[in-house]
């Protein structure tokens, strides 16, 4: 069976778990069911440290047109995403202060750069960490890069959101946008501040946007979890999880394993949940600044 075969066939929703995760990538505990990591040989030593991005996509091999990579399991399988296949749904970035969201979350955008060329996937950043972006800024994959309070991310927003209403209606798909949200806590402050009515537009858009090859993947920060609605909350359909201190939060985030989640190297290892079973990985390496300095204001690019 081919590899893209294989991920389709494999990535199935999970039954909704009475926490803060309802569903998730599913891992096949059966041979040749990889689920959202690529089914490759277990090497003998484990994985004890964090694999540069290019180390990590050199030992995955050829992937799928639309795939992103996540991250690397310590037993040499490796978490990854068919953009394509809507099932996983929006992503949410969770955990303390600094377990490394925002490190993720470049890596994973980052990782589409490197593996689809700009009309295949391209994606959209909303941040409150700008100095942060830069790595970002000078991929052709890059179509807006604003701050979180700046007057152009609601409008953003909604273009996203139109995107996905044009398809729906029939407009053909010519590629994935990953929408990412740095810090949605600052993001939902300033959509209350401007018009309340955007919360809405966000939440509808986190839960319709995969279907139409628009992903809304986002970080917020553990102890923010109980200020946003549950609504919001609840369109995220897989939960990637960081180290996080408070037992009650751990256990609010990943059930019966929360232990586990103050097991994890705070800035450089995440997990979820699969049914019952904990995967912890590693995120990848990656330049903490681009090749030269880059101005950025927006790309003059469509996105259809």
């Amino acid at each position: 069976m081919l590899l893209a075969d294989q991920l389709k066939s494999s990535l199935q929703m999970l039954a909704k778990l009475e926490t803060l995760l309802p569903r998730a990538f599913t891992a096949g505990a059966e041979e040749g069911e990889c689920a959202a990591y690529a089914n490759l040989p277990r090497a003998d030593a484990p994985l004890e440290s964090a694999p540069t991005l290019e180390e990590l996509i050199a030992e995955i091999g050829p992937l799928p047109p639309h795939a992103i990579v996540i991250g690397a399991c310590a037993d040499h399988s490796h978490l990854f995403l068919d953009l394509t296949d809507p099932r996983p749904g929006s992503i949410l970035i969770t955990g303390d202060i600094q377990c490394g969201k925002t490190r993720l979350l470049r890596s994973i955008l980052l990782s589409a750069a490197r593996l689809n060329p700009a009309r295949r996937v391209r994606y959209a950043l909303i941040t409150s960490r700008f100095p942060e972006a830069k790595p970002l800024l000078t991929h052709t994959n890059c179509y807006k890069v604003f701050a979180a309070h700046a007057e152009q991310a609601p409008q953003l927003l909604l273009e996203m959101a139109d995107l996905v209403e044009q398809r729906q209606a029939g407009q053909p798909i010519s590629n994935a946008i990953l929408f990412a949200i740095d810090d949605l806590m600052r993001l939902l402050e300033a959509l209350e501040a401007s018009d309340t009515t955007l919360i809405e537009q966000l939440r509808w858009l986190i839960r319709n946007g995969p279907e139409m090859q628009v992903w809304t993947i986002a970080t917020l920060n553990a102890p923010d979890l109980d200020q946003v609605a549950a609504s919001v909350l609840d369109a995220f359909q897989t939960r990637l999880v960081g180290r996080t201190e408070s037992a009650e939060t751990a256990a609010a985030l990943v059930g019966g394993v929360g232990p586990k989640v103050q097991e994890l190297t705070a800035g450089s290892q995440f997990g979820l949940v699969f049914g019952e079973q904990w995967m912890p990985f590693w995120t990848p390496l990656t330049e903490t600044e681009p090749d030269q300095e880059s101005r950025y204001e927006y790309r003059n690019a469509v996105v259809r």
